[in-house]
């Protein structure tokens, strides 16, 4: 659970960093810290590594115009407001910390993509998910380069069993959500 929850405490303070935030280098990292002392608190006891499924919805942190309680909860901690943080973030952002993956779609009509793969599970195995073309951009939308591997306009309600579009794996692009 310490590497899913680490690497989506991650990558929401990538998500941070792409925009011009004002926020100090020990502000983020103090911000991560808590992220990641409340997601464990959170999923302590729905947690279950030999079915990744269940509790996925209970475990799926989510922006649709308000923060998760969870990031609001973690920002109230060290001092940063929700209306500050809420405007670091796109207006929709869905993601699945699951056993061994952390997966995430940004918008209403995007791709879902995989930000984090336990390396110990899949090692040498094909993955059951396809790949996609580069996300696309979209004049109505404003685009932030990023690391932040493939992020895309896009959306889904908080269930693992709604995947049903291909996944693309960690590939850099731009940012591209509304604000």
């Amino acid at each position: 659970m310490k590497y899913e929850i680490a690497n989506a405490s991650e990558f929401l303070m990538k998500m941070i960093r792409a925009k011009k935030h004002g926020l100090t280098e020990e502000q983020l990292l103090q911000l991560r810290s808590s992220i990641q002392r409340v997601l464990n608190l959170r999923y302590r006891d729905h947690w279950f590594p030999e079915s990744p499924f269940k509790g996925s919805g209970y475990r799926c942190i989510r922006i649709n115009g308000n923060l998760d309680p969870a990031i609001i909860q973690a920002a109230n901690e060290i001092g940063i407001s929700k209306s500050y943080l809420t405007a670091l973030f796109p207006r929709e952002l869905t993601m699945w910390v699951d056993p061994r993956e952390v997966a995430y779609r940004i918008g209403e009509s995007g791709s879902i993509y995989v930000y984090w793969r336990d390396p110990r599970q899949f090692k040498g195995q094909p993955s059951k998910f396809n790949y996609v073309q580069g996300p696309t951009n979209s004049s109505d939308s404003s685009s932030y380069m990023s690391f932040v591997p493939g992020i895309t306009r896009g959306d889904m309600a908080c269930n693992y069993s709604q995947y049903n579009r291909p996944i693309q794996f960690n590939k850099p692009v731009a940012f591209n959500y509304l604000r």
